[in-house]
C-alpha cells in the first residue's frame, strides 16, 4: 500500500499538466530538435542540430526521446515525458532502497520527501538530460552500498553497480564515472576498507560490462566524426572542469549556498537529524548513515572544484539527502520530549511564517520590476505560494501545539505538495520569452514548400524554432555551440554535404538580402536593429516581441 501511494502521488506531481507549456530555449528546445532530426532522418548514432553534428553529449538519452516520440508523437508532452517518468522511477528507488536498508516508514518518509522537493520535481518536469542521469547515478550508488551491506547478493548488486555506471556514463559522459567514483572513495575513506572493498568489487567483470555497453556507440561515432573524441573529452569535460574561459562560472562555495536552498525546508529542523544520528542502534544503519552523508558531501566537494557550475549538477545528492532526512523524521517519536527541539522546530515554523507574510504583503508593492503584460499573473502565482506556504505553518503550529513531529512531518509535505502548483506556474510564466513557438505559427500560416527560412547568428534562443515550423530551417553562421563545426578543413565540408548545405556565412546571407531573395528570418531584436537601413526598410516584421523579431523580405 506504502508503495502504490508513492507511485501515485509521484506520477500525479511530475505528469500534472506536463505538456501545458512550450518548449523552452536553449535546453528543451535543444534535446527535442536533436531527437526529432534524428526521428526524421531514421538515424540512431549521430545527434545533429538544425544539420550540424552535435557532439557534445552521449547518445543513451537520445534514444529514450526518441522511443517516446514514436510513441506519443512530436508534443512537448513526450519530449518531457522521459525525464518525467525517471523522476517518479527515482522516487520509488529510494523508497525501496531506505526501506532494505531501515524500515517502510523511513522509505515513506524519504519517497515524500524526494517527490515534494521543488528543486527534484522542477527538474523532472523539463526536457533536461539530468534527471535521466541522476536516476541512473543514484541506482549506481544505491547497488554499490547493496554490494557491501548484503554478502549473499553481493556479486548481483555489483554487476548491476557497472550496468548503472555504463549507462550513466552512456548518457552524459565522465561524470557518470566520477559520481559513484567520489561515492566509493568515501565510503572506503570513512572505514578505511581500501583493500576489502577492491577486492570484492569483481573489477574485471565491471571493465568487460563497461566496455560492452559504451564502445559500440564511442567506436562508430568516432569512425563517422574523427574529431569527436577532442570535442567530448577534451572540449566538453576537461577544459569545462578548468577552465575560467566557459559560461556559468561562479565562486567556489557556490553550492554550499545553493544545496540547502533545495533542501528547503528540512534543511530549517536541525532537530530530527541530531535527534536521528543520537538513536543510531546497530552497525548496519550507521554504516548507511555515514554512506549517505559521505557521499551526498563528496558529491558536492567535487563539483566545487569545477570552474563551471550549474544547479542541476547536484541533483543527484537530493536524493540521497531525502534518504537522510526520512530517517531522521522517521525515529522524530519523542523529539519534543527535548526542549531545544522543540524550540528550534517553532523556530524554523515561524521563520517560513514570515516568508509567507513577505509573499503575500510585499510582493505586489515590487509588481512594477516584473514585466507589465504578465505582473498582475505573477503576482497572484507568488501570492500562492505564500498561501501555500501559510497553510504548512498553521499546521506546524497546531502539530507543535500537540507536540507530535509527525504531524508536523506531514505539514510540512502538505505544503510543499501545495507550493509545487504556482511554482509550476511561475515557471511557465517566465519562460514565455523564452520560446518561439508563437513565431512558428505565425510563419506556418504563410510558408509554401520551398520557401528559405533562416535563423540569424546564435541560435540557442531559438532552438525549438524547427520543431514547431516542420520546415527546413538553415542557420546564418556558424554561432555560440557551433562554432567547433567551423573549424573544419574543406576537405571534411565536401564530405558532409548535408551539413554544410545546413547554413550559410554571413556574407551569403547579406549578399540574398541585398538581391531582394524572397525569405523569412528570426533574428534577436537588437540584431536586426543593426542592420544596415536599406534592408530593415523592405523587411516586412511578421511577429515581435521584447526580444525576437520574425521578418520576411520581397513581401
Amino acid at each position: 500500500m506504502l508503495f502504490l501511494a508513492v507511485a501515485a502521488l509521484s506520477s500525479f506531481l511530475f505528469f500534472f499538466k506536463l505538456g501545458d507549456r512550450s518548449l523552452r530555449n536553449p535546453d528543451e528546445g535543444r534535446y527535442a530538435e536533436i531527437a526529432k532530426e534524428m526521428v526524421l532522418r531514421h538515424d540512431w548514432i549521430e545527434p545533429r542540430l538544425y544539420g550540424i553534428d552535435y557532439l557534445k553529449k552521449p547518445i543513451l538519452f537520445y534514444w529514450f526521446l526518441i522511443a517516446s516520440f514514436k510513441i506519443f508523437g512530436f508534443s512537448e508532452f513526450a519530449a518531457r515525458f522521459v525525464p518525467a517518468l525517471f523522476g517518479v522511477l527515482g522516487v520509488i528507488m529510494t523508497f525501496c532502497f531506505a526501506k532494505k536498508i531501515f524500515d517502510a516508514k523511513t522509505g515513506l518518509y524519504a519517497a515524500l520527501i524526494l517527490t515534494t522537493n521543488f528543486w527534484y520535481l522542477q527538474i523532472g518536469r523539463y526536457l533536461l538530460i539530468d534527471m535521466f542521469f541522476s536516476f541512473l547515478a543514484v541506482a549506481a550508488l544505491y547497488s554499490f552500498y547493496l554490494a557491501r551491506a548484503e554478502d549473499r547478493h553481493r556479486r548481483a548488486y555489483n554487476l548491476l553497480f557497472y550496468v548503472c555506471v555504463s549507462l550513466a556514463f552512456l548518457a552524459k559522459g565522465m561524470v557518470g564515472i566520477v559520481i559513484p567514483g567520489v561515492a566509493v572513495v568515501s565510503y572506503m575513506t570513512v572505514h578505511r576498507r581500501f583493500g576489502s572493498v577492491l577486492s570484492q568489487m569483481n573489477l574485471l567483470s565491471g571493465i568487460l560490462i563497461f566496455s560492452l555497453i559504451v564502445l559500440p556507440w564511442f567506436v562508430l561515432i568516432s569512425l563517422k566524426e574523427p574529431g569527436f573524441i577532442r570535442i567530448f573529452f577534451f572540449h566538453e569535460h576537461w577544459a569545462r572542469f578548468v577552465s575560467s574561459q566557459f559560461e556559468h562560472q561562479e565562486a567556489w562555495y557556490y553550492y554550499f549556498l545553493v544545496v540547502p536552498v533545495f533542501l528547503i525546508p528540512w534543511v530549517l529542523f536541525p532537530a530530527p537529524l541530531v535527534h536521528g544520528y543520537s538513536v543510531l542502534k546497530d552497525k548496519v544503519t550507521r554504516h548507511a548513515y555515514l554512506f549517505l552523508w559521505a557521499s551526498g558531501s563528496g558529491l558536492i566537494l567535487f563539483f566545487s572544484l569545477s570552474k563551471s557550475k550549474l544547479p542541476t549538477y547536484v541533483l543527484p545528492g537530493i536524493p540521497l539527502f531525502s534518504v537522510l532526512f526520512g530517517y531522521a523524521w522517521s525515529r522524530s517519536e519523542d523529539l519534543f520530549s527535548k526542549k531545544w527541539a522543540y524550540r528550534a522546530s517553532i523556530a524554523a515554523v515561524v521563520l517560513l511564517f514570515f516568508t509567507a507574510c513577505v509573499f503575500l504583503l510585499a510582493v505586489p508593492f515590487y509588481s512594477s520590476h516584473f514585466p507589465p503584460a504578465s505582473a498582475k499573473r505573477i503576482v497572484t502565482i507568488l501570492q500562492l505560494i505564500g498561501g501555500s506556504v501559510l497553510v504548512g505553518c498553521v499546521l506546524g503550529f497546531r502539530a507543535l501545539r500537540l507536540k507530535r513531529a509527525d504531524r508536523l512531518f506531514y505539514a510540512m509535505i502538505v505544503m510543499m505538495i501545495l507550493v509545487s502548483f504556482p511554482t509550476a506556474s511561475a515557471m511557465s510564466e517566465f519562460n514565455k520569452d523564452y520560446t518561439t513557438k508563437p513565431f512558428a505559427q505565425v510563419l506556418r500560416a504563410r510558408l509554401k514548400a520551398d520557401d528559405l527560412v533562416f535563423i540569424y547568428d546564435h541560435p540557442g534562443p531559438f532552438y525549438d524554432f524547427r520543431f514547431y515550423l516542420d520546415h527546413p530551417v538553415k542557420l546564418v553562421g556558424l554561432e555560440g555551440e557551433f562554432k567547433y563545426s567551423d573549424e573544419k578543413t574543406d576537405a571534411q565540408l565536401a564530405q558532409d554535404q548535408d551539413e554544410r548545405e545546413s547554413w550559410v556565412t554571413r556574407a551569403e546571407f547579406y549578399e540574398m538580402l541585398k538581391q531582394g531573395t524572397k525569405l523569412y528570418c528570426l533574428i534577436r531584436k537588437s540584431d536586426f536593429l543593426e542592420m544596415d537601413s536599406a534592408i530593415r526598410q523592405q523587411a516586412l516584421i511578421l511577429a515581435q516581441d521584447e526580444r525576437k523579431i520574425l521578418f520576411q523580405t520581397n513581401p
